[in-house]
């Protein structure tokens, strides 16, 4: 209820940007990185209003919100008094705040002085971006469109598509969880908002239901899918607090690493299609907006290489790796014969002012001999080669930032591979983690990599 003293209509074009307010703008656009620019806009449009108000009502008002079933219930507020519910809230601007207990009628009688005008009730708003010369204004534009971005698993598939799904619309509301169904297969998922909304559910009801459901501050920084032939075998979700989801899915597969670097996951698209009498989801895209307080995103480039075979059980050791800023590998034993037989990666971490390691889980079998490959401080794995048949590892070899080669784990023969990526500016790239697939041997690693310079681990 508003209690109208003056009605203010301000036509847009009257106004003009204080100075200060551009040229805090300017300097934010002017910065080199996207997720730099953001923040820095975001920083000023908190410190100078998003919106501002040209049709707007000075007076005094009093609002009440409740539950609604109070409000719908007829409760006597309107009396002599403000007799309300203990849940109820009552808020006035302007005034006296005492008249409150004097009952309405009282109150819309009262007289105000114009010194205790407030802004009552706002009719009408512009961006405050608006305010901005052209230019600005579609540099500001360009920025926004940035925000989000979109990566494609690309699979061939025999079966026809049945339809497309997408959750672009909800693309700026943060996730607090996905719900997946799974089996053999990754049946069907969908996304579950902080706003207390869920998204459709995409893809079929085969399987068994799961959740997995992130903390506060939490947010997903890559995707894990395992593809196969016809469909997404399974998945797994990696966030920003360095945890992991269990596997979601069957053992088929090879697996893809979604990410992109310096963004979250900010929803999904796909395809799906129908197997027997059920329908899967057989292609997946992620939606990603960035992400400009996360440090497990601080870097620039991630690339990943899969070379092995489609057998085995899947691992993942994103959980053991951690945040790539504190961790290295930092020492691999082999077990290796005619073939690599069986794997552990061993992970340094710095750590509230010191360092730890970390083993991860030992991979595959421990036929042939056992070796190690022990890394010095500030040694890193700049690059692997090896050989693959079409099932399993044959030998892997490693480099490292200071020019050391280890010996050849495993045998001859195969089809020879050699992993050395570099950035997009030709800078050196380090071994981050691996993940992949085993059983009785090594089927294949999916190599994962980060460039040289995040590093800061000394042991």
């Amino acid at each position: 209820m508003t209690l109208q003293r003056l009605f203010v209509n301000i036509p847009p074009e009257d106004l003009k940007p204080n100075s200060e307010f551009e040229d805090e703008i300017r300097r934010a656009l002017g910065l080199p990185k996207t997720a730099e620019k953001i923040k820095a806009v975001y920083n000023v449009f908190n410190r100078w209003g998003d919106v501002l108000p040209i049709i707007f009502d000075i007076g005094v008002s009093i609002n009440l919100t409740d539950f609604e079933q109070n409000i719908n219930s007829g409760f006597a507020w309107w009396g002599k008094n403000f007799n309300m519910s203990k849940s109820a809230r009552l808020d006035t601007k302007g005034g006296d705040p005492k008249s409150i207990n004097e009952g309405v009628a009282t109150w819309l009688k009262m007289e105000v002085e114009p010194k205790d005008w407030r802004l009552a009730r706002i009719v009408k708003v512009i961006p405050t971006a608006q305010l901005l010369d052209r230019a600005l204004q579609v540099d500001l534009a360009n920025l926004h469109s940035s925000i989000l971005s979109f990566d494609q698993l690309n699979q061939d598939w025999s079966h026809q598509i049945y339809k497309t799904w997408s959750d672009i619309t909800s693309a700026y509301k943060p996730i607090s969880g996905v719900h997946v169904r799974s089996g053999t297969r990754l049946d069907g998922l969908k996304l579950a908002y902080r706003d207390g909304s869920v998204s459709d559910h995409r893809g079929g009801a085969g399987g068994s239901l799961h959740e997995f459901n992130l903390g506060i501050d939490e947010t997903i920084a890559a995707i894990m899918v395992w593809k196969s032939w016809e469909c997404i075998s399974g998945i797994q979700f990696l966030t920003t607090s360095g945890r992991i989801s269990p596997h979601f899915g069957g053992l088929g597969g090879t697996p893809v690493l979604l990410v992109c670097p310096g963004s979250v996951v900010a929803g999904l698209s796909g395809f799906l299609t129908e197997i027997g009498d059920r329908y899967a989801i057989c292609r997946l895209q992620a939606i990603w907006r960035i992400e400009v307080n996360s440090e497990i995103l601080g870097y620039n480039t991630i690339s990943s290489e899969y070379h092995g075979g489609t057998g085995g059980t899947p691992f993942n050791d994103w959980a053991y790796g951690g945040y790539p800023q504190q961790s290295r590998v930092s020492r691999i034993d082999i077990y290796s014969g005619i073939e690599v037989d069986g794997i552990q990666f061993t992970y340094s971490k710095k750590q509230n002012g010191g360092n730890s390691v970390t083993q991860a889980p030992h991979r595959g079998g421990r036929g042939g001999n056992k070796r190690l490959f022990e890394l010095e401080p500030e040694e890193f794995i700049v690059s692997v080669s090896g050989a693959k048949n079409d099932d399993v590892l044959v030998r892997l070899c490693f480099t490292t930032s200071k020019g050391r080669t280890s010996e050849v784990f495993g045998g001859n023969g195969g089809t020879s591979f050699h992993c050395q990526p570099r950035t997009d500016d030709g800078k050196i790239m380090r071994l981050w983690f691996v993940a992949g697939k085993y059983g009785n041997l090594i089927d294949g690693l999916l190599f994962v990599w980060i460039p040289l310079s995040t590093g800061g681990v000394t042991s």
